[in-house]
């Protein structure tokens, strides 16, 4: 049995019954107690009441951490400021109502890590140099590039308009979050700078000189030949229009090694056609038709027969 003074009695003495050892352990909890609410202070920590809400997140959820954590109380101000109304005026060093002002209670050392763990959720704002060529990219189709890095990080991730021509990227949210987002755009500067040399290597041009009477053999039936060509070799293949200055350039765009290659392989596929031997042969127009056939299956079946005679 413990028996405190009665309200309103003066008196530092609590009586204790019992048996001896039961009360020996009760005397030494009971001065344990007294020890820790004599260690006991309170700490002032001072963030702007803007980021209060902030700091305490929905439903305090955070707050409530830190509490359980480090095992101390923390008292928020009033939101006078937030609801509308005017500050306190602080004078003659009165923290008290200063808006500000966040107390923190408990022992010393629990006291000092709580604050320096609020202090931590305190959103900030970071510059980040990115070059201007590289925004759209980071900002995605859309958007959708931004979002999710925005979302990974639990940042917020600010572009600046294209109007502006600046290179500088913001990004606020909690330091520790802050500090992982600028390590992941620049990872993501780092990927874009890859594919930028990339490109640039792709881009190599070589030209190639074919008379254009070899052109649609080069496209083939269908496209299927020059297809093929690209497919193969990874590269662009541009044949000159027939209005063209320079009808007989064809441009081959890729990496330098497969450029070339592309170039040998036509060069190949035009000297199969120019090793034949062409003749032209007088035949009365009136017979043409017969010749071609229908649909082309006369002709067709003379050209099959002439390639197993040279075979």
């Amino acid at each position: 049995m413990v028996s405190f003074p009665r309200n309103g009695v003066a008196g530092d003495k609590v009586n204790l019954k019992g048996a001896r050892n039961c009360i020996d352990a009760a005397i030494t909890r009971i001065n344990e107690i007294v020890k820790d609410l004599e260690d006991m202070v309170t700490i002032d920590c001072e963030i702007e009441q803007t980021y209060h809400r902030t700091v305490m997140c929905a439903k305090g959820s955070k707050v409530q951490k830190i509490t359980t954590d480090f095992n101390v109380q923390i008292k928020f101000p009033d939101k006078a400021v937030e609801n509308g109304g005017e500050p306190p005026v602080v004078t003659n060093g009165d923290r008290s109502s200063n808006p500000n002002i966040i107390r923190i209670t408990g022992k010393q050392e629990n006291c000092d890590g709580a604050a320096n763990a609020l202090l931590e959720l305190v959103p900030i704002t970071a510059e980040v140099s990115v070059p201007y060529e590289f925004h759209r990219y980071i900002i995605g189709q859309k958007g959708v590039g931004v979002r999710e890095m925005m979302n990974k990080f639990d940042v917020n991730i600010r572009v600046p308009a294209q109007d502006a021509n600046s290179d500088v990227i913001l990004i606020s949210g909690v330091p520790t979050n802050v500090e992982a987002a600028k390590v992941g755009l620049a990872e993501r500067v780092t990927e874009l700078e890859a594919e930028k040399e990339v490109k640039i290597q792709k881009s190599f041009e070589v030209t190639v000189e074919v008379n254009p009477e070899y052109h649609p053999k080069i496209i083939g039936r269908g496209g299927e030949v020059i297809m093929k060509l690209r497919q193969d070799f990874g590269v662009q293949i541009q044949l000159p229009k027939k209005e063209a200055d320079n009808s007989e350039v064809i441009t081959i765009t890729g990496f330098e090694a497969d450029a070339n290659a592309a170039k040998e392989a036509i060069l190949k596929i035009v000297g199969q056609y120019e090793s034949m031997v062409q003749e032209e042969v007088s035949i009365d127009p009136r017979v043409h038709s017969m010749i071609i056939g229908k649909r082309g299956r006369s002709i067709r079946k003379i050209g099959r027969a002439s390639c197993r005679e040279r075979v």
